[in-house]
């Protein structure tokens, strides 16, 4: 995974859960000359969702990799290239059939 990508993940999330809380600062604004002006746009919280994960994920694989590593050091490597292996299945399956 290239650390650029990852880097982006993360600001990715950080912009969208900032312009997601601004949404409650102020709703409606009003003009120099008393008119109302139209709201802006409200950012969705499910766009937050994806980048979340990502970092979840990341969190959860160094977490599962390094208690592989403490506790059954010589066949660590068997439970990503499992998980890699199952990914490559699926998709060629999912290939095959559609």
């Amino acid at each position: 995974m290239a650390t650029t990508y990852i880097t982006g993940t993360l600001t990715n999330l950080t912009e969208g859960a900032i312009d997601w809380l601004r949404t409650f600062r102020s709703l409606k604004t009003t003009g120099g000359n008393g008119e109302e002006q139209p709201e802006p746009a409200q950012p969705s919280a499910r766009g937050l969702l994806l980048p979340a994960d990502v970092w979840l994920a990341y969190g959860a694989g160094a977490v599962a990799g390094g208690a592989a590593q403490l506790l059954w050091w010589p066949m660590a490597v068997l439970f990503p290239a499992g998980i890699v292996a199952v990914v490559v299945c699926v998709a060629a399956i999912r290939r095959w059939r559609g």
